[in-house]
């Protein structure tokens, strides 16, 4: 386990805070134009997914004494505006889009949980670990088998 700072975990929470927060914008902004129902309802079930993490990081960060960012301190992401893009596209490319935000998203929660932060820390992450694994294998399938 790697000691951090509280200020450190507090802006680290913040930054996946940050990040839950684009990939809610990324998902809702694919909901309006995907057509395929099975898809939307998925999607849909991913942004629940989102919503109810990015609670979670809110009640840790106040839980650590900090203040939650009332919005995302990042500009528009690359990811949204590749998802926005791909919106103009087909399903397939709005999908694939996702996935490569989910790679993301997986890849910067696997970064945090290996630091092994304190409970309830750690299974504030594994959640997000585990949401985004399972949004990327089912937009990986469904992308492969079309």
């Amino acid at each position: 386990m790697i000691l951090m700072e509280p200020t450190q975990v507090i802006d680290e929470m913040n930054d996946l805070l940050d990040m839950d927060r684009q990939a809610i914008i990324a998902y809702r902004t694919a909901l309006k134009s995907i057509e395929d129902e099975q898809a939307k309802l998925r999607l849909s079930q991913h942004l629940t997914d989102y919503k109810l993490h990015s609670v979670l990081l809110r009640k840790t960060i106040v839980n650590e004494g900090g203040t939650p960012h009332k919005k995302s301190s990042k500009s528009r992401s690359l990811s949204i505006q590749k998802v926005a893009f791909a919106r103009t596209q087909s399903d397939q490319a709005l999908l694939r889009a996702l996935g490569e935000s989910e790679k993301i998203c997986e890849k910067r929660y696997q970064r945090s949980f290996v630091i092994g932060h304190a409970e309830p820390i750690q299974t504030v992450l594994q959640k997000g670990l585990d949401n985004s694994r399972r949004h990327m294998a089912w937009l990986g399938q469904i992308t492969t088998d079309h």
